[in-house]
């Protein structure tokens, strides 16, 4: 079995049932953009017309643990840390990252209401101006350390607060309750 193969045992002992893993080496993997913009491979000398890259830890682990799909969502393989990989596959996968994880950062909050168990935000992002509507539930608040929230928002889009506190400020009370 080769070094980038791993079995991994699914947990179905009865069956014999397993998966493999399969990690992405640098040379396994040549990444380039198609005439329409779409993210697209070559992996063993496979061409793919069209892949998708998802974080399997997108708070504690950005950069490592990346699955490379293809058109059909099926698991090409993972690449274990980013940066072992071209400059040229890193700079791609983290485009494509940015766009799929988009969340602006709050760097001022202009209001923060609840009403009848929804949250209404009027702030200032990194993306410009955003009133958003998020439903007062815990689930709706990610921690990202000790500092920095992400809320999601009814639409499941996300917004990262970092240094929380201070930067709901008064409006923090607000938020206590679902905290």
């Amino acid at each position: 079995m080769s070094e980038s193969k791993r079995p991994v045992d699914k947990g179905e002992s009865d069956s014999g049932d397993r998966t493999t893993i399969r990690y992405l080496a640098p040379g396994d993997l040549s990444l380039s953009r198609s005439a329409g913009g779409f993210l697209q491979a070559t992996v063993d000398g496979r061409e793919l017309p069209r892949v998708f890259v998802h974080q399997a830890f997108p708070l504690s682990m950005p950069n490592e643990y990346i699955s490379v799909r293809d058109d059909e969502q099926k698991e090409i393989g993972i690449i274990r840390r980013l940066d072992e990989m071209d400059q040229t596959v890193q700079e791609l996968i983290e485009s494509e990252l940015s766009r799929r994880y988009f969340a602006p950062i709050v760097e001022k909050v202009n209001s923060l209401k609840e009403e009848f168990g929804y949250l209404y935000w009027d702030v200032m992002t990194s993306s410009g101006d955003r009133r958003f509507t998020q439903q007062a539930k815990p689930e709706t608040i990610l921690g990202a350390g000790d500092q920095e929230l992400i809320v999601i928002d009814i639409d499941e889009n996300r917004f990262r607060l970092p240094r929380y506190r201070t930067l709901l400020g008064r409006f923090a009370r607000t938020l206590d309750p679902i905290l």
